[in-house]
């Protein structure tokens, strides 16, 4: 059975089309990871301000640990974590504040190359890694 050029061309662009449109989609459907463990290089006490680190909540401090997120008048479990990558995680958790309201809330993260400064995607400011905390880790820039 003789098939002609024209044909096996028909036969065979749509299959390499959809390979190739699989190829650039790969990234964007399998790059999420989700899980209930905060990520280990976000783990640690962070703040606005590098003057409070270390003694204890105030109003720019923020707390990451593996099953929770504390803010100075919030803080609850994980419900959730996102991971798009080494650097963005999307945190949901459970969040209790001190007047007794209870709210979900999803923060995102983005850690800088270093792993000393992350950015909160609902704040201008950006946290610098305390280094003398019970959840600091050891960062090698």
């Amino acid at each position: 059975m003789q098939i002609s050029l024209g044909l096996m061309l028909l036969l065979v662009t749509p299959l390499q089309i959809q390979a190739k449109a699989l190829d650039s989609w790969a990234p964007i459907l399998f790059a999420t990871v989700v899980s209930k463990d905060v990520p280990e290089q976000f783990i640690g006490e962070w703040a606005l301000d590098t003057t409070v680190c270390g003694k204890g909540a105030s109003e720019s401090t923020l707390t990451i640990t593996p099953s929770s997120i504390m803010l100075y008048a919030s803080g609850g479990p994980v419900e959730s974590v996102e991971v798009q990558g080494d650097d963005q995680v999307s945190i949901s958790a459970n969040f209790h504040g001190e007047d007794g309201s209870a709210w979900r809330q999803t923060m995102k993260f983005t850690l800088s190359e270093a792993g000393t400064r992350l950015e909160r995607d609902d704040t201008d400011g950006v946290y610098h890694r305390c280094a003398d905390s019970a959840y600091s880790i050891s960062v090698t820039p």
